[in-house]
């Protein structure tokens, strides 16, 4: 959990974390973070997903409302952009150190963090039948 983090890396009790760019200083866990290895992976993009038929179910009026509230998303989507960059920068000014894998070391890397990211949302979705 989050909250266990920094206490965690201040016990020794744990090496490292992964986590998005955005919220390690709001966290206070740059005090306790020494490197951050690039590239990042589980960036925080929201996604809106409906089923086509449950889609087509709706009224001209849910389905706007929805569309619009995609929309807002969308903007925030690309304002999480700047707001990375800004994040990063932070990051550094405050001492953690980048350690950039390239090439193939780099594609094994996020072939590595999907597979895991997958593997979980494999175990916490639903079967095609419905069931949890």
């Amino acid at each position: 959990a989050p909250g266990e983090v920094y206490s965690a890396l201040e016990r020794g009790a744990i090496d490292g974390y992964g986590w998005p760019s955005q919220g390690v200083l709001d966290l206070g866990w740059h005090e306790q973070t020494k490197y951050r290895v690039d590239p990042g992976f589980y960036q925080v993009d929201v996604n809106f997903l409906v089923n086509l038929d449950v889609w087509n179910g709706l009224t001209d009026e849910q389905r706007a409302v929805l569309e619009e509230g995609a929309q807002v998303i969308e903007a925030t989507n690309t304002d999480n952009v700047a707001t990375s960059a800004d994040e990063l920068r932070r990051q550094t000014e405050a001492g953690i150190q980048t350690i950039a894998f390239e090439g193939g070391v780099a594609a094994d890397w996020l072939a590595a963090a999907q597979a895991e990211g997958w593997k979980a949302a494999r175990g916490t979705a639903p079967s095609k039948s419905g069931d949890s």
